[in-house]
């Protein structure tokens, strides 16, 4: 009796054709599943690795902004932005109490700064005040010579009135002096009112300036606004900086009034780290406008700003019989600086219409 082995059993070549084909089949779905599976795993330890990258940008950034919150609130210079940014750009994340120790360290430069500055100034005054006060002691000796002679004439005034009247006006003229070191009021001041409304087309000098990065990418930078013009503050660096040594800002004041003369005011040389001011206006002109696009402006003077002059300088103004509320300040050229020109206070002075 003849035996059939499996492989001669009837079908046998057919079912092995269809596991053949289920095996192919197999093979060519899975493919897609097995790459798409490889890339995921090497997207995912890709991910894995750039973690640490990451983290390090966004503290960066975390710092660079709490930086700038206490450059805000306590005044620091710009420049202490970029040293922060170098040391923290150098190592590796910094806890809390290397953090204090640099912003301490910051604070301590800064305030030693300040103090020298404010012992400058406090010099600069206490000098003005002497003279001042050499100038009331000249007067009370006239006035106790004339004292003698108003024993003999029946015509002079009490001495002692005399006195009390010279020292009451000693002590106004003092008052209005440190008021605002001009003893005039500012109709351009930004508290009292003014605004300005236009710089033309001056362009802000920006390269200096402080900025914050996002992995490597600037996100916004750190200048003073054309504002600060008509805000108090003479200190380094607070000051509008603009490109170049020609630049424009129009200005509308608190009020109408009739124009009696400017002061153009730069920070003092000995504040200056370099020991001169050739970013400071030199030649400038002031125009009384009845718009911003007025095309017939008025010439109220062309002046001189001397960089071995008072910090301070007043200018007379030509004479109007109009009010003027709006007045455009065209800087000409500087002291000699190439890249930019600074202008820290500009006042305006009058009489209200």
């Amino acid at each position: 009796m003849t035996q059939y082995k499996g492989r001669h059993l009837p079908g046998y070549k057919h079912i092995r054709q269809i596991k053949t084909d289920i095996a192919t089949l197999v093979s060519t779905f899975s493919k897609p599943f097995l790459w798409t599976y490889r890339a995921i795993l090497h997207l995912f330890t890709t991910c894995l690795f750039m973690i640490p990258t990451i983290l390090s940008q966004v503290f960066q950034l975390l710092t660079n902004c709490f930086l700038i919150f206490i450059q805000k609130l306590s005044g620091l210079p710009t420049g202490s932005i970029s040293e922060f940014s170098k040391t923290t750009e150098k190592s590796s994340i910094l806890d809390s109490s290397e953090i204090r120790k640099i912003v301490l360290d910051i604070l301590t430069e800064k305030e030693k700064e300040e103090a020298n500055n404010l012992n400058q100034m406090k010099t600069a005054v206490n000098d003005q005040v002497n003279f001042l006060n050499d100038l009331v002691v000249k007067v009370n000796q006239k006035l106790a010579s004339l004292e003698n002679l108003s024993e003999s004439s029946s015509t002079l005034t009490r001495f002692a009135d005399i006195q009390e009247y010279v020292g009451h006006v000693v002590k106004g003229m003092l008052k209005q002096y440190h008021a605002d070191r001009t003893g005039r009021p500012d109709f351009a001041l930004m508290s009292y009112g003014g605004t300005i409304i236009s710089i033309r087309c001056t362009q802000t000098y920006t390269k200096d300036s402080g900025n914050i990065y996002l992995f490597g990418f600037p996100l916004w930078n750190v200048h003073n606004k054309p504002e600060v013009i008509i805000k108090p503050g003479i200190m380094p660096g607070e000051c509008w900086a603009f490109e170049g040594s020609q630049g424009y800002a129009v200005i509308k004041l608190a009020m109408p009034i009739y124009v009696t003369g400017f002061t153009l005011e730069h920070t003092p040389k000995e504040l200056t780290a370099h020991g001169h001011i050739k970013s400071a206006p030199q030649h400038f002109s002031v125009w009384a406008l009845t718009e911003l696009m007025d095309k017939n402006p008025l010439l109220l003077g062309r002046f001189r700003y001397l960089d071995n002059g008072e910090s301070l300088q007043y200018f007379d103004s030509e004479k109007l019989d109009i009010p003027v509320q709006m007045v455009e300040l065209r800087i000409e050229s500087n002291h000699g600086s190439i890249d930019y020109t600074c202008i820290y206070r500009f006042r305006v002075h009058g009489i209200p219409a």
